[in-house]
């Protein structure tokens, strides 16, 4: 799917590169425009989308953290760029500030015995309080330094930018399907689809639920971070219907892609 997604792009890509520049008039440069925002705000969210994907589809797992985790991961990298520290450490921030959110939500589904649909919608309540503190008790807070595409863009034309989201996104996708062929991406799997049989296997089923969740609000997490490095401030409310978007890109992507493969189905996510 990926070569023929390529084939299909990159000739429409040159054609149209080659078509502005002989063009004095704007009706291709605007047709070029709205192609390169459609995929740059693909790539944004496309992250977002596998996490999602993940917990539902993999673990079997109804997780509505996404709108918690999301903005706690850009909050936490927006704070960790401010201090000074380099863009590396603010996407391993909101990565790791996705992991405890869905670290929580499994918690209260595992050890309180909470629903797994509410366990979520409990955790994102949670998450907006503790976003707000963060942002310094206001709804929405600016990026006070170089971030990711200042640094590797300085000019931040918007070629650079979408080669930089490419990059991005290619390497968490090459992180998870090598993930999701260790055993550890297996015992993911086998729980979502039989937690008897992962049982008899002598493994702990809440245990790989937890880590599952753990994973997918990392994903989650790292995106949040990713978006705060290309849009440079956070606001409380921008995830605001992200939840809606992820269930139909990933619903789009497994009618577009038909996928036997993990790979396979990562790549409609995308």
């Amino acid at each position: 799917p990926a070569v023929l997604v390529l084939r299909f792009l990159v000739p429409c890509w040159m054609r149209l590169c080659r078509s502005t520049s002989k063009v004095s008039n704007g009706k291709d440069r605007h047709l070029l425009f709205l192609l390169q925002t459609a995929i740059v705000v693909g790539l944004l969210y496309s992250l977002l989308t596998i996490g999602l994907a993940i917990s539902f589809r993999f673990l079997n797992y109804p997780d509505l953290t996404l709108e918690g985790s999301v903005i706690f991961g850009a909050a936490s990298a927006l704070l960790v760029l401010n201090a000074g520290y380099s863009s590396f450490f603010s996407l391993c921030a909101g990565a790791v500030a996705g992991a405890v959110a869905g670290l929580i939500t499994a918690l209260l589904a595992t050890r309180l015995g909470v629903s797994r649909l509410l366990s979520g919608i409990v955790t994102t309540a949670i998450l907006y309080s503790i976003n707000i503190r963060l942002l310094g008790l206001r709804s929405n807070a600016l990026l006070q330094k170089p971030s990711l595409f200042d640094w590797w863009n300085k000019t931040r034309s918007a070629n650079g930018d979408l080669i930089i989201l490419i990059l991005l996104v290619a390497i968490g996708y090459l992180f998870l399907v090598l993930v999701f062929r260790t055993r550890f991406g297996f015992l993911l799997r086998v729980a979502g689809d039989n937690e008897r049989y992962l049982v008899d296997l002598g493994e702990n089923a809440n245990a790989e639920m937890v880590m599952g969740l753990v994973l997918a609000n990392a994903v989650i997490g790292c995106c949040g971070a990713i978006l705060v490095n290309y849009k440079q401030f956070v606001d409380i409310n921008m995830s605001f219907g992200l939840l809606i978007g992820a269930l139909a890109a990933m619903m789009i992507g497994e009618a577009i892609v038909r996928a036997e493969s993990v790979p396979a189905y990562l790549f409609g996510c995308i």
